[in-house]
C-alpha cells in the first residue's frame, strides 16, 4: 500500500484568487438555477412524467456542476480549516445519503460502534470523502460492492473505502494525482486531488492500494482529538 503524501497542488496565489472569485459567482448563478428547477418541479413535475425526468437530468448536471466550480476553488486556492470535534459516523451516514451509489452496485458499512471523534473542518473531511466515493463509483458495475469501513487504532481513526470493481494498474496508480488530460475523467480525478489536499489540511493522510481486477481501498487516517 502507497501513502499519499506528495506536496499539494500549487497555484500562483493572485491566480488562485481570481478563480475562486470567479467561482463564488458561477456558484450564485447555479443556486438561482437550482432553485428554479426545483420550483418548477414542484408545480408542474408531477403532472408530467417526461417533464419531470428531465427536470431531475438538469437538477443532477446542476449539482454535479457546483461540486466541479467547488473543488476547482479548492484546488486553487483551499480554505483555511475551521477545526471543531467531529464524529466521523455521523459524517460518514449523511454523505453516503447525499452521494448515493449507481444502479445495480451494492453499498456495505462497518461502522464501529464506539469511534472517538477527530478534531477537523468537517465540511472539509465530508467534501474529500464525497470525492472519493464519487471516483469509486464511476467505475462499478452492477454487482460491486463498496464497503464503508471506520475503525479507532492506536491514536489514529480510520475511514476506508473497499470496492470490489475493476481495479487499477500500477502505472494508473502512480499517475493518480497528477491531474494530467488523457487520464481518465478530469473531473473526477481533480476531486480526487482535491480530497488529497482538505485530509492533509486537517493533518490527516490519504493511502490508496489499488489491483486491476480485484478492486480498490482508499483510507483516509486522521489523528485521534486529545480529547478523544
Amino acid at each position: 500500500m502507497a501513502a499519499i503524501r506528495e506536496r499539494p497542488f500549487l497555484v500562483d496565489e493572485a491566480f488562485g484568487q481570481i478563480i475562486r472569485l470567479v467561482g463564488h459567482d458561477l456558484r450564485n448563478k447555479l443556486s438561482v438555477m437550482q432553485n428554479s428547477t426545483y420550483f418548477l418541479n414542484m408545480k408542474v413535475g408531477g403532472q408530467n412524467e417526461k417533464l419531470a425526468k428531465h427536470l431531475g437530468i438538469l437538477l443532477r448536471e446542476i449539482n454535479q456542476s457546483n461540486r466541479i466550480v467547488l473543488n476547482l476553488m479548492d484546488l486553487a486556492a483551499p480554505k483555511t480549516p475551521k477545526p471543531a470535534l467531529v464524529e466521523l459516523n455521523p459524517l460518514i451516514q449523511q454523505t453516503l445519503e447525499q452521494v448515493p451509489p449507481p444502479e445495480g452496485a451494492i453499498l456495505k458499512t462497518m461502522l464501529a460502534a464506539e469511534l472517538p471523534p477527530v478534531q477537523a473542518d468537517g465540511e472539509q473531511l465530508g467534501r474529500a470523502l464525497e470525492n472519493i466515493l464519487l471516483f469509486q463509483y464511476a467505475a462499478l458495475r452492477p454487482g460491486d460492492t463498496l464497503r464503508v469501513i471506520s475503525r479507532a487504532a492506536g491514536a489514529k481513526v480510520y475511514v476506508e473505502l473497499v470496492d470490489s470493481g475493476p481495479g487499477l494498474a500500477k502505472e494508473q496508480v502512480a499517475r493518480l494525482f497528477e491531474l494530467q488530460p488523457g487520464e481518465g475523467p478530469i473531473a473526477l480525478q481533480m476531486g480526487l486531488v482535491v480530497a488529497r489536499q482538505l485530509i492533509a489540511l486537517n493533518k490527516g493522510q490519504l493511502e490508496v492500494e489499488s489491483r486491476l481486477g480485484l478492486g480498490t481501498r482508499f483510507s483516509i487516517i486522521l489523528p485521534l482529538s486529545p480529547a478523544g
